[in-house]
């Protein structure tokens, strides 16, 4: 999982600048999300953490954040890759708060995304944070 410093600063991010659904992070709960509409969920699957010196206490970690966009059964499927595309665009090779972000996968597109009440689309965003410790 994430370091905190990482999680503090994606989704103070997503909070700042994401207004199409509520979101539901690790540290960031936000309003519960209505059962029956869209939300946006940030997990954090994998991170591994190196050091760079033998002299000094500076840390590499590196991982991945994972976006999914669940959006009611319904929706238009064309305005869901806009909303994925639009997130990806969010963190795109960007600094965010200290976390370097790279390139974000494309969506998960599979005939796993219509299971359960919601089509959900999601999104990898690796990322780089270095500090001292």
């Amino acid at each position: 999982m994430a370091s905190k410093a990482v999680i503090d600063a994606v989704e103070e991010h997503a909070v700042a600048n994401w207004d199409y659904s509520p979101i539901v992070g690790m540290i960031y709960l936000g309003p519960r999300p209505d059962p029956s509409g869209d939300f946006l969920a940030i997990q954090y699957p994998v991170a591994n953490t190196t050091r760079l010196s033998i002299g000094n206490r500076i840390y590499r970690e590196e991982g991945g954040i994972r976006f999914v966009l669940s959006f009611t059964r319904d929706s238009d499927r064309a305005l869901m890759m806009q909303r994925a595309d639009e997130l990806a665009s969010l963190y795109r090779d960007r600094n965010v708060g200290g976390v370097r972000c790279l390139q974000p996968t494309t969506p998960f597109i599979d005939d796993s995304n219509d299971e359960g009440n919601f089509y959900s689309l999601s999104v990898v965003v690796p990322y780089v944070f270095e500090y001292h410790a």
